[in-house]
């Protein structure tokens, strides 16, 4: 499925090129505690084996879209001994929509992280310290998606509440010193600055086209922030300044998140086995559920499969999925928030099956696992599949930029998403998204000797009502600059760099 990866998906910047970036840069730059450092520290460790960042991001690719089911899979094997439904329900994960084509990848990252943790929480024998591990669980969460830190303070008042007179003082205190360590040495994994952009987004996503230009062309994000919600810095801000205004996309997610839970059923009926529509999808696996719980009913009188222990987990697995809720309703319904609304689906699932165990279906899992494990290989798709990508742009343009082979210092000019990740160590992003001098100051100020002229990096400008860079754009070689084509990729360079 993902051997043919490279010849069928471009990089992607911005989010997964930036986590990338700062696993190679990992003890040469401080910790950014809101940006996934767990799954930077993943890319480190990979970079120790595979230099080129451009094989990097492809072999990361890969393994997340593979180590979330192989964890499922052994997590189905915690909760039942019928080994082959386990794989079966794994691969149909495997081959989803939901698995491969999902970006960026620090969400499977999550997904292994939460399936690898609650094996680990099930298996400890005394069960006062799931809370505890629950807790180390969702701190480390918080330093892969910082949404999970929501889950942190909530969880400690439990624990607090429940075991008052099982934990000591000192058992408490030695909590807090490990706490306090941890965040010593990551930082706190929440910024006001990140869930700003990303609110942010999401409410220029919804506005009308008719709000979202002017006379002068196409607004920026902070224009049109300024223009609704005045000097609102953080989403409390906002809310307070125009509520109404503030909660009208987000009123409008909440109406249809019962309808976007339909789509789940992709995990259990992927597209590259049965392509429907997902109501008919949904009515398939509804009339499944109420059959197999149809069962459930006779073959469980006792409910066995419900005992507290699996009903605090079942739970707690449910509780993981509140910060997807918030950022599916509160943000944008993307697919990476979807994925982490799976786990007690998962969860709940594989402990159904348990209620199908007899000792002709165990005597016979490992046969069926080998037969099942063969017939999967031969209908498994390949990342052509899931991607209709024949436009490698933003890698065609790493190349060219390599071919260039400048050895001085390079300050390159782009707004496709630190591009220079992929470079040599002389080449460093000169990003003006946030810059308040027009682009003529900044080209003396920054010292730019090259640009990557794109749509992109025109809307910028556009956005920023800078004229300056139209004065640029028509006269670069007054400024000492060439141009250099490849294909549909624009460049602009300073003779200087050409003249090596």
């Amino acid at each position: 499925m993902t051997k043919d990866l490279y010849q069928s998906m471009d990089i992607r910047f911005w989010d997964e090129t930036l986590y990338l970036f700062n696993g190679i840069n990992l003890f040469r730059q401080p910790i950014t505690p809101d940006w996934g450092p767990l799954y930077s520290i993943l890319y480190y460790i990979l970079h120790l084996i595979i230099k080129d960042p451009i094989s990097l991001y492809y072999f990361n690719f890969a393994l997340m879209a593979i180590v979330p089911s192989i964890a499922l899979y052994f997590l189905l094997s915690e909760l039942n001994n019928i080994y082959f439904i386990n794989f079966f329900i794994s691969y149909l994960f495997l081959i989803s929509e939901y698995n491969l084509p999902i970006w960026p990848k620090v969400s499977s990252f999550c997904m292994f992280f939460i399936f690898l943790g609650l094996i680990v929480i099930r298996r400890l024998s005394n069960n006062n310290f799931h809370y505890p591990s629950a807790l180390i669980l969702v701190v480390m969460l918080s330093y892969i998606r910082p949404e999970y830190s929501i889950l942190v303070f909530p969880l400690v008042i439990i624990i607090l509440i429940k075991f008052k007179e099982y934990y000591s003082f000192g058992k408490i205190l030695s909590v807090i010193v490990t706490a306090v360590l941890v965040l010593s040495l990551f930082g706190i994994p929440y910024s006001s600055e990140r869930s700003y952009v990303a609110y942010a987004q999401a409410f220029e996503k919804y506005l009308p086209m008719s709000e979202r230009i002017d006379k002068d062309g196409v607004k920026g994000l902070e224009q049109i922030m300024q223009e609704n919600f005045g000097g609102a810095k953080t989403i409390f801000e906002i809310f307070k300044h125009d509520f109404d205004k503030a909660s009208k996309h987000v009123i409008y997610n909440l109406k249809r998140f019962p309808n976007l839970l339909l789509n789940i059923s992709e995990v259990l009926i992927p597209s590259v086995l049965l392509k429907t529509d997902k109501w008919f999808k949904s009515t398939i696996v509804l009339i499944i559920s109420a059959i197999f719980f149809y069962i459930i009913l006779i073959r469980s009188k006792n409910n066995s499969f419900l005992r507290s222990n699996f009903r605090s987990l079942l739970l707690f697995s449910i509780y993981l999925t509140l910060p997807a809720i918030l950022s599916i309703n509160l943000f944008y319904p993307r697919a990476h928030y979807i994925i982490l609304l799976l786990p007690p689906l998962y969860f709940f699932s594989g402990k159904i099956f348990s209620v199908f165990e007899s000792r002709w279906v165990i005597r016979y899992s490992t046969i069926i696992l080998v037969a099942l494990g063969l017939i999967s290989i031969l209908i498994v798709p390949s990342s052509t599949y899931f991607f209709e990508n024949n436009n490698f742009f933003n890698r065609e343009s790493i190349f060219f930029i390599r071919r260039l082979n400048i050895q001085s210092q390079v300050n390159l000019l782009e707004n496709e998403g630190n591009l220079t990740t992929y470079l040599s160590e002389n080449y460093h992003w000169v990003d003006l998204r946030n810059s308040n001098t027009n682009f003529i100051t900044s080209l003396s100020e920054k010292h730019i000797n090259m640009i990557f002229v794109t749509p992109r990096l025109k809307n910028l400008f556009i956005a920023k009502r800078d004229s300056s860079w139209l004065l640029f754009q028509n006269n670069f070689e007054k400024y000492n600059f060439i141009s250099k084509t490849d294909g549909d990729k624009f460049f602009l360079l300073n003779k200087d760099l050409i003249k090596e």
